[in-house]
């Protein structure tokens, strides 16, 4: 403990105990002590020596300190007091036990959409706060916003006080911000004001979101001229996002302080209605559809690998050559696709035991649907490709030629290049089939779709033959899909006869369940509109349904089908239903 810590701890002795050094800069130490009468962890910063002699500086350090000690908002570090001994100024506030958002990205990189979304919401909340009281920051940045290691909650530290890194800022405080985050005004001399931190809560989206900042330089001055002249890029050429969420971020870095938000409450309003969708998603869904998404590739491989085996076995029976050594190499392709194929197989399995839990929750695959929909909506709609670009066609031309020389290989040479051919032959065929399996996009995008097709309906078909606990009706669930599962419970209660008339109820709840769904997400008033003529086309499908198990005539029932299916063809031609 150095001399200035030392005298610290001499003035608070008795009441604060100093623990050790958290980090230090031109503008401030900060420690971590002990309260001893209120028995929790504290962090204390103490304005250098140095500056304390200055009457600017240390005016304008307690005159700070105390604006944010005014501030009570969760979203925002709480200064407890600010205290003067002579030489010795400081404050204490909240200890965080994490580290700062700066910190987070240079060791893990980006943060997902999901959640640097939330953090950016949160930090825009709490410069609200602060800026209705008459508080700007003045120096938003990663590095100014701690994440809460158990809750990971954004805190916003530093409200223009101390910093622990000075880099660009002169030790008498006149200059406000840190260059890489200044906004064009502050860049050009101008003092700025709660647009200010609106322009350099932008750039920290760009930083959470992407790993970078919007602009490159290697000097302060290079910062200075792209922020005040240099249009920025837009975020949604670097990172996935829904066009309205790249809008949102993109309209904080406007040039003009007229032209951004108006306010920080504005901007976290349009990142609270894009995020909407993926938030009304249960937890438990949430997690299903993410352990899905993560085995996809794996599934996929396996499933490659099988069918390679089962190819290259079939090709050992077709092709001339020793009988004996087609014989043992098929054994082993088969045994490879055995073993694959089990392998894909539990993993199937053990999603089908997670679906058994989504059931018992009152979850079911059209819950799955929805989180999955959500989370594509806020990713940018993942898997787009659908063609064949010239890296997969060479990519595939090479599988098959690899395939074949593997295969001449291992009928025509001596043991031991037989044995290398045959591995030759199983890896390029392998990696053949899953380029042909992906070809329609990523990985991820195929088996994203797979959920929404046969595949998911098999998982969860296997989930309800295992489940032991009844099925709960997921009550919170939209109500387009409430109305579609009553629906069909009350076609399934039919009498046989009924049913094999009506075969296609199904089918046309289905479609007017998803389109609901697709309408629901389009906050126009026009789909507005569309949505209550679906619902509506819904409803009286299900009634109808209900009376036609009370000796209904069979006339009525099909008029209600016949309304169903024209106005869900009209639905058709105004809605894709088309996967993403």
């Amino acid at each position: 403990m150095d001399a200035e810590l030392l005298a610290l701890q001499q003035v608070v002795a008795g009441r604060i105990s100093i623990l050790r050094e958290v980090g230090r800069g031109g503008m401030g130490i900060v420690v971590l002590a002990r309260d001893l009468q209120l028995d929790r962890p504290v962090a204390l910063k103490l304005l250098p020596a140095a500056l304390a002699r200055r009457p600017e500086a240390r005016r304008a350090f307690v005159r700070e300190a105390r604006a944010a000690a005014a501030l009570a908002h969760p979203n925002i570090v709480a200064v407890h007091s600010v205290e003067e001994h002579g030489e010795i100024v400081f404050f204490t506030m909240a200890f965080v036990d994490g580290e700062t958002l700066g910190a987070r990205v240079r060791r893990a990189g980006a943060v997902s959409p999901e959640e640097g979304l939330r953090i950016v919401q949160d930090v825009a909340w709490a410069l609200g706060h602060a800026h209705a009281r008459g508080v700007i920051h003045r120096d938003v940045k990663p590095d100014n916003i701690l994440l809460d290691r158990e809750s990971g909650r954004a805190m916003v530290t530093d409200f223009g006080i101390a910093r622990l890194e000075a880099s660009d800022t002169p030790a008498d405080g006149t200059t406000r911000g840190t260059a890489q985050y200044l906004s064009p005004e502050q860049a050009r001399g101008d003092a700025g004001d709660a647009r200010s931190d609106v322009y350099a809560l932008g750039v920290t989206s760009w930083v959470v979101l992407t790993g970078r900042l919007p602009f490159a330089s290697d000097s302060v001055a290079g910062y200075l001229v792209a922020h005040a002249e240099q249009p920025a890029p837009s975020i949604g050429g670097a990172v996935a996002l829904p066009v309205d969420l790249a809008a949102a971020i993109d309209r904080c870095l406007a040039k003009r302080p007229e032209d951004r938000w108006e306010s920080m409450e504005a901007f976290a309003s349009a990142l609270e209605r894009s995020r909407a969708p993926l938030r009304r998603v249960p937890a438990a869904v949430t997690t299903f559809v993410q352990e899905w998404n993560s085995i996809g590739s794996e599934v996929a491989t396996f499933g490659a690998a099988t069918g390679a085996g089962l190819l290259l076995a079939g090709a050992m029976g077709a092709l001339p050559g020793d009988g004996f050594s087609a014989a043992i190499f098929q054994a082993i392709y088969l045994l490879i696709a055995t073993i694959a194929g089990s392998v894909a197989l539990a993993r199937l399995f053990g999603l089908s035991l997670h679906a058994r839990r989504l059931l018992a929750a009152g979850h079911d695959l059209d819950a799955a649907v929805r989180a999955l929909r959500a989370s594509d909506q806020l990713h940018g709609e993942r898997g787009s490709a659908t063609g064949w670009d010239r890296g997969t066609v060479a990519l595939l031309a090479g599988g098959v030629a690899l395939t074949g020389a593997g295969v001449a290989l291992t009928l025509t040479a001596s043991t031991d290049l037989s044995f290398l051919g045959a591995v030759k032959a199983m890896g390029a065929a392998t990696v053949t089939l899953r380029v042909l399996l992906t070809r329609r996009g990523t990985a991820e995008g195929w088996w994203a779709r797979a959920l929404r097709g046969r595949l998911g309906r098999g998982v969860f078909a296997v989930a309800r033959l295992f489940s032991r606990t009844p099925i709960r009706e997921d009550i919170n669930a939209p109500t387009e899909v409430l109305l579609g599962h009553e629906a069909e419970a009350q076609f399934r209660a039919l009498p046989a006869a009924q049913r094999e008339a009506f075969a296609d109820a199904p089918a046309v709840i289905a479609r007017l369940r998803d389109a609901a769904v697709l309408l629901r997400e389009d906050p126009s008033p026009v789909a507005a509109a569309r949505l209550a003529t679906v619902l509506g086309t819904l409803e009286t499908l299900r009634l109808d349904l209900v009376r036609a198990r009370h000796a209904a005539s069979p006339s009525e029932l099909t008029a209600a089908l016949d309304r169903a299916r024209e106005i869900g063809q009209t639905v058709d031609a105004l809605v894709s239903l088309s996967d993403p």
